[in-house]
């Protein structure tokens, strides 16, 4: 795996970064915490640095228009500015619809945030024409949303295939982290969140094999409890999920992985 600090970027001028600015919000759109955001901050000031323009790319939510009020960025990035301590342009769904990244290439701004990526159809079907209307205008792409890689979206799977393409410095710490878990053999636990069975299926099979316990969070425990016979009222369920869940029980009652779930929720 090649590092961002190992690039050459005499021939570099134009970087997409996918970040994750999928932050919580209050109910006046002010950041409750601004965790993700601080994460890719050594990663855009390091390029900075390099005098490359820049354009970040994320998620927020997800809407399901094609363009949502709720999900836009436009009532959040002076909130991102002050975080990074950079002053950010954002690139409109209406201007990106119309001209591509043809603004983002002929504007005086070092750092352009695109709006919410998942405002765009081939984003969330993983199209190639749209994952070249914006790498074919790049010299260079950086993944630093570890957060969101586990999907098969278009600026996460199909743009990094594009061109030359490195993790951002948070990124590449996740991914030491983990192959150091997995190759020491001390005994481990994993604890894991997020809502969908699904996107974590091959994960959570994968924990079992190098992990004596796994405890389950977040709107994805709902599964796990029903799956038990625990009445879960109208929280947050995937429906299909049983046949992945007997999947995961079978493997870690084979590897003697004892998993995890809530013993009280609030209502």
């Amino acid at each position: 795996m090649k590092s961002l600090s190992e690039i050459n970027f005499n021939n570099i001028k134009t970087v997409g970064i996918r970040v994750d600015f999928n932050i919580p919000i209050d109910e006046n759109f002010k950041i409750t915490d601004n965790t993700r955001i601080l994460r890719a901050r050594d990663t855009i000031a390091f390029v900075k640095d390099q005098n490359c323009k820049i354009l970040l790319l994320s998620h927020f939510g997800r809407p399901k228009e094609n363009y949502d009020e709720k999900f836009s960025f436009q009532t959040l990035i002076e909130q991102f500015s002050e975080v990074l301590d950079v002053k950010l342009n954002l690139l409109t769904y209406e201007t990106f619809s119309k001209n591509g990244l043809s603004d983002f290439k002929n504007s005086n701004h070092q750092i352009t945030l695109l709006e919410n990526i998942r405002f765009f159809k081939g984003e969330i079907d993983n199209e190639l024409t749209f994952s070249k209307l914006i790498t074919d205008e790049l010299d260079l792409y950086i993944n630093e949303a570890f957060s969101a890689s586990h999907r098969s979206h278009s600026s996460v799977y199909r743009m990094p295939k594009n061109i030359t393409s490195v993790p951002g410095f948070n990124f590449e710490k996740e991914v030491l982290a983990i192959k150091e878990i997995k190759n020491s053999n001390k005994k481990k636990l994993a604890i894991i969140g997020g809502s969908k069975v699904s996107t974590k299926i091959n994960t959570l099979l994968s924990l079992t094999n190098s992990c004596a316990n796994i405890f389950i969070g977040g709107a994805m425990a709902n599964n796990f409890l029903k799956f038990k016979g625990i009445a879960v009222g109208s929280s947050l369920l995937e429906e299909g999920s049983e046949k992945m869940i007997k999947q995961i029980y079978a493997l870690a009652r084979e590897k003697e992985c004892e998993i995890h779930l809530p013993l009280d929720v609030v209502l």
